[in-house]
């Protein structure tokens, strides 16, 4: 078994909020990551709660505040035991092999389906995801597993509120925390991407660090993973998290991992490239996908999402294994 280790989350710790507001950056940002920032001057810091939120006017001219995000520094999550999430069974295992309760065959004329590519990716229109039954869940787990990447338009989750977000999630998996990211208040479930009407914005794409709900861990798995609903083998490697493999020198070391992210990058033929509109929801498996953002834009402009991510089973690499930890 080739094994590699990998730290679960990666971290800048910054100081409590209520003592950081000196320290800034050239740019005047307080508290910042790949998706947010903060700024000195503009946004506030609440003198009860100590939590920091954007300023009064993002509210007010935001289309969704309850999903603007905020930084609590109160809040602290421990470390993911070795048996989380032992009996998770995915949703997909339930799913109709078909797919007749996600796509009717009595409604097709009512929606789309559309391949991005022939390995890799779907687009859908006319299926409503906040409509789904329970056994049409079961049947998007099952289609997302099989195409990797499905791109559902026309949406309107965003209007559906937090609560019915959350609750969408959790059919699929306990909801992860990310450990620095900004959410909204009192729902830390959620990874908020903000990025304010400013063409600086684009300048400012860097991690300074933020809140640690969670500390930094160092896991081992291994590089092959079995899928646990379509019994095949996938690479399972992100040199941007990952540290070494065990019992290898650090040379042998990268150079594997290296070549394995070379082809990972170079495969053209597996990648596929998801452009956003209102109201889209990309739905991704993160077993047999990677994802990246790219920063090609040069003008001002809002950019507000939000990612739920329902967490599945441990990484093994086999079926046999996979059997065993699901006793």
């Amino acid at each position: 078994m080739v094994t590699a280790t990998a730290t679960s989350t990666v971290t800048v710790p910054a100081a409590p909020i209520k003592e950081a507001k000196g320290i800034l950056d050239s740019a005047g940002i307080q508290f910042s990551n790949l998706d947010i920032h903060f700024r000195k001057g503009e946004d506030v810091i609440d003198p009860v709660t100590g939590v920091l939120k954007v300023a009064d006017k993002e509210y007010s001219s935001a289309k969704y505040p309850e999903w603007l995000p905020t930084w609590d520094p109160s809040q602290k999550f421990a470390q993911y035991s070795d048996d989380f999430n032992k009996a998770y069974r995915d949703p997909g295992l339930d799913a109709d092999p078909e797919l007749r309760s996600l796509f009717p065959p009595q409604s097709k004329d009512k929606y789309s389906i559309k391949k991005l590519s022939p390995k890799l990716g779907s687009e859908i229109r006319g299926i409503q995801l906040s409509e789904l039954s329970t056994q049409a869940k079961n049947d998007l787990a099952l289609f997302v597993a099989q195409r990797g990447v499905v791109v559902f338009r026309n949406q309107d989750l965003k209007d559906k509120g937090l609560e019915f977000n959350k609750k969408l999630g959790e059919h699929f998996g306990p909801l992860h925390v990310h450990p620095s990211s900004g959410a909204p208040e009192n729902y830390p479930q959620f990874h908020i991407t903000y990025r304010r009407h400013d063409p600086e914005e684009y300048n400012k794409s860097k991690n300074d660090g933020g809140i640690e709900r969670r500390e930094p861990s160092t896991v081992v798995h291994p590089l092959v993973r079995v899928h646990p609903v379509l019994k095949k083998k996938a690479l399972y490697v992100s040199r941007f998290f990952m540290q070494d493999i065990e019992g290898l020198k650090k040379e042998e070391s990268n150079a594997i991992l290296d070549l394995l992210t070379d082809h990972i990058n170079n495969s053209f033929d597996l990648q596929i490239r998801a452009s956003y509109e209102p109201g889209t929801v990309v739905v991704w498996d993160n077993r047999r996908v990677l994802h990246t953002a790219t920063f090609d834009w040069d003008t001002g402009a809002t950019r507000h999402c939000y990612r739920i991510t329902p967490m599945g089973e441990r990484p093994v690499e086999d079926e046999e294994e996979l059997e065993e930890c699901n006793k």
